[in-house]
This record gives C-alpha cells, structure tokens and sequence, in this order.
C-alpha cells in the first residue's frame, strides 16, 4: 500500500490530496493514510500537511529504494527482482546466498553501503555511505565457460555508454573492466561464476560506482587514481536516475548477446572506447613476474592479444595492465 500511495502523490504532487479522499481510494482508514505519510517521512520524502487540506510530496530523498527504481525501469529481464539493503557485507556476497535457492535471470542487490566491498584480487573497494552506486547483478545465461569474459566486457560497455548518455561526458575503458573518467577510475567490475563442466549455474556481476563522492572520500594511495562523477562534474547526480539508465542499456545489450546477436558488434563498441591498442604496456598475472608488450588486439573471447618484448604473441583472458613508462 505504501509504495502505492506514494505513486499517487507523485502523479498528483502539483496539489494537496486530503486524507479522507486516500482512505476512500485505498478503502482504509485515514489514521492508516498518516501512518504511511509518517512512515514516508521516515525515509526522508518530505511531504507537507496541512489541517482539513491534506498532503501534498515537495520532494524525495536520495534513496534506491527497489520501488523507487523500479517506478521509470524499462526492462525486459534485469531488475524485476530487486534487493536494497542500507548497508550490507558485500553485495556479491548477497548474492551467492540468493544463487544457493531459485531466482529469477536478473535479479538485483543494491546497497547504501557495502562493509567488505572488494574489486579484482580482493581489493578493498571503498563504500562511503549513500554517495556511490554499489551493485551485483545475479544472472544465469546458457553460455558456455569460455564465453564468460564477453560478459565482463558488455557489461563494462553498457555501463559506460550509460553514463556517457546520462551525464554528458567521455569515458575510457581500462581492459578488461575499468572505466575511466579523465584518466581516473570512477567504476569497477567483479564478474564471480559458479558451473560445472558442462554448464554455469550463476554469474555474479558487480560493480561500484563513484558517484558523489567528495575528495576526502578517497585516501592518498587513490586520490591520484580515481575521481568521482560530482568532481570531474562540479554536480551532484541522481544515483537513482542513473541505476535506472544502466540497468535498461544493459538489459538491451543482455537481451540481444542471448539472443545471438554477433559478438563481433559489442567488441568493436568496446574497442572504440579502449586506448591502449597498439600501446606498450606491462601486464602483470596475479603472483606472475610482470611482462611487457604491444597491445595487437582484443579476441572475440575478450582475451588481451600482445606482441611480447621476445617476439611471441600471446593472448590474456585476465590481468592488471599499464602504460609503459620506459617505451611510452
């Protein structure tokens, strides 16, 4: 009842509607109507009331309640299910529990902040509360092992053609999962998967999103590293508008890679936003001595093909990547 009631104030948020009228369309009572409005202003709507008029919302909250993005979502799969937690561990971690049972393809967990929020090899990834976009999409495509770094990369793709559209700026993605706002990073990606041999029981992808952070948000270690929306901006921006337009750009792009729409199409996108082709960059392996090359392409697997400092070609599916400061 609450999340409709709210509908109405919005649709009707140019006048005051009187509590008597509520009670009569949502047939219950008018100490039930207030004890909505007060459950609304708890959560930071501000609705103002007056004696024998009514009430009437003036604004909302910066909030990412499942029925406040749902209420503009355009999607077909993504998002149908939506989870919202104020704080939570991890949204990734959420979401292996809800794998463990049934779930819908396109399910979504979405935090105000994440306690033991973590990117690539297990680094922290920093959640200051309600100032950043911190999501895991729970996802069960019939795609095969080798297929799942294509994932990761329209993901990436989709995130970032999202902003671009929404916010009004240019955007670099970082093989394989970075993306990059003048030269800093203001979003990550973490694809986790569970299968067997044969087949993929669930793909986990989550991603966070520098929103609004302020530059005390970010320690010295990332201060000249990464960088926000609201920084590079000089604007604070709706978070819920913007969940709202990644989670339908990527319900496209999910929709059609199901579908069997050409691969080839989303890479030459995502090759467009790239920087590094034919770039020297030395790519370091997780505990393997570093190595250095030229960047030659991306494989339709989404693998990173390098021609080595040796001569030899050789094709990385995964890697921490940089520009060669000594051939650069």
């Amino acid at each position: 009842m609450k999340e409709s009631i709210l509908e109405y104030l919005k649709e009707n948020d140019d006048k005051y509607i009187s509590g008597e009228y509520l009670s009569n369309i949502f047939n219950v009572s008018r100490a039930a109507i207030w004890k909505v409005m007060k459950r609304l202003e708890g959560e930071g709507y501000i609705i103002e009331s007056k004696t024998k008029v009514g009430y009437k919302l003036i604004s909302l909250p910066d909030t990412l309640h499942p029925y406040e993005i749902k209420s503009s979502l355009d999607t077909k799969r993504i998002g149908k299910t939506i989870h919202y937690f104020e704080e939570i561990s991890s949204t990734n971690d959420y979401a292996k529990k809800l794998a463990q049972n049934a779930f819908e393809d396109g399910e979504v967990i979405i935090a105000g902040t994440q306690k033991s929020g973590r990117g690539r090899f297990s680094r922290e990834w920093i959640s200051p509360p309600n100032k950043g976009i911190y999501i895991s999409l729970l996802l069960k495509p019939q795609i095969s092992f080798e297929n799942i770094t294509q994932l990761t990369l329209f993901t990436a793709l989709a995130i970032c053609n999202a902003l671009e559209e929404y916010v009004g700026i240019n955007l670099e993605i970082k093989w394989p999962n970075d993306i990059l706002l003048n030269s800093k990073k203001i979003c990550g990606i973490l694809t986790e998967i569970s299968g067997e041999v044969d087949k993929i029981n669930h793909v986990i992808i989550g991603f966070g999103i520098n929103v609004n952070f302020d530059k005390v948000d970010f320690d010295d270690t990332l201060k000249n590293k990464a960088t926000s929306l609201k920084i590079e901006t000089s604007k604070t921006q709706d978070r819920k508008k913007i969940i709202q337009h990644i989670l339908t750009v990527f319900d496209k792009y999910y929709e059609d890679y199901l579908n069997g729409e050409n691969f080839e199409n989303i890479l030459k996108q995502y090759k467009s936003k790239m920087t590094i082709i034919e770039k020297n960059i030395v790519i370091s392996i997780h505990n393997n001595t570093p190595a250095s090359g030229t960047v030659i392409d991306i494989t339709n697997s989404g693998a990173l093909k390098i021609k080595m400092s040796d001569g030899s070609v050789k094709e990385f599916l995964s890697g921490e990547i940089s520009l060669n400061p000594i051939l650069d």
